[in-house]
């Protein structure tokens, strides 16, 4: 029988992009299945290579539940650009949660990954941050 780990996560402010938006970058409430898979691997200390194995060979099943949301807020962010030999501005306005709290699911396939996953969550070997898409 296969059992799944369940943990809580939260954080003040957080933000997900998603992908299609490029001037304004819209979030997903919750963390999508990459951003958790690379808050494991981070957590655990594994190369980059492992992040692209888990997804690849869908080693990992994830749910998230959104516990608790503050709110969502937007600002606006200010960066350079390669035009005008590097003295190029532009401005893009991004969407985050504020006071987000989550309930994660885990289900790992691989014996010798999930301990090494219930390892890093017990005493984490770096910080543990979702941290910002930026």
């Amino acid at each position: 029988m296969m059992k799944s780990i369940k943990f809580r996560l939260s954080g003040i402010f957080n933000s997900f992009r998603i992908p299609l938006y490029k001037n304004y970058h819209k979030s997903y409430i919750a963390p999508p299945k990459t951003a958790l898979v690379g808050f494991l691997i981070n957590i655990a200390l594994l190369l980059e290579k492992d992040f692209f194995q888990i997804l690849s060979s869908n080693a990992i099943q994830v749910s998230v539940i959104v516990e608790e949301l503050g709110g969502q807020f937007s600002d606006l962010w200010s960066y350079k650009t390669l035009e005008d030999g590097n003295r190029g501005k532009n401005i893009v306005k991004r969407e985050k949660n504020y006071r987000v709290k989550y309930l994660v699911y885990l289900k790992i396939f691989d014996e010798h990954l999930r301990e090494q996953i219930l390892t890093a969550l017990r005493f984490p070997k770096s910080i543990p941050s979702l941290g910002l898409d930026d």
